[in-house]
């Protein structure tokens, strides 16, 4: 807990820290894109047969008008951006249980 890291959304710095997590079931981040929108973000891993479910919640609130119409579009695109998510790790998964050659 406590780690702090930035990202860039669309040429937006978002500053995350992690507030709280339940070993490798939770996490909860507090984040904060400065003049656009602050909130929280939860996410639950739950074993699911042969893999694992995960649910993520967004709290966030507008700082600025611009931040309003920001969110109505993020709420428009979110189930597209799960579902790009939930691509990308699908196939990162490969990578990471391959072993490093010479290994």
């Amino acid at each position: 807990m406590g780690t702090v890291f930035v990202t860039n959304n669309g040429g937006q710095p978002v500053t995350w820290v992690v507030v709280d997590r339940e070993g490798d079931h939770r996490i909860r981040y507090a984040r904060v894109a400065t003049g656009r929108d602050a909130g929280t973000v939860d996410g639950r891993l739950s074993p699911a047969g042969s893999h694992t479910e995960v649910t993520v919640t967004y709290e966030l609130s507008a700082l600025t008008p611009e931040g309003s119409e920001w969110l109505r579009r993020f709420a428009a695109d979110y189930p597209s951006m799960m579902q790009s998510w939930e691509s990308a790790i699908a196939k990162s998964l490969p990578a990471i249980r391959r072993p490093a050659p010479g290994r």
